[in-house]
């Protein structure tokens, strides 16, 4: 699903303008987004946890080269779906 798609799915559910809807995701994207950047952890409750893994720089063999070179550092945004979300995709019941 495109963000397109997402904002006239939700704009035909709340019957809103798409103007509106577009407006909100867009903020709600951007603060996910700079929490992020942060640092910091985006937990959605009965969705997910989005956070950031940071993985530390490493040595590497570079063939082309012949030797030894250094990876820098480097961030990846993770995600852990949640409870109702992982019952609800893999049709497993809620623990509760």
């Amino acid at each position: 699903m495109t963000r397109t798609e997402l904002s006239s799915s939700v704009a035909k559910q709340l019957k809103v303008r798409g103007e509106v809807v577009d407006a909100i995701i867009e903020t709600a994207f951007d603060a996910i987004a700079l929490e992020l950047v942060r640092g910091g952890v985006v937990r959605i409750r009965g969705f997910g946890k989005f956070w950031l893994k940071t993985y530390p720089p490493r040595r590497h063999w570079n063939r082309p080269l012949g030797r030894m070179a250094l990876l820098p550092r480097r961030r990846q945004v993770m995600f852990t779906p949640g409870q109702q979300l992982r019952s609800d995709v893999y049709g497993v019941p809620d623990a509760s």
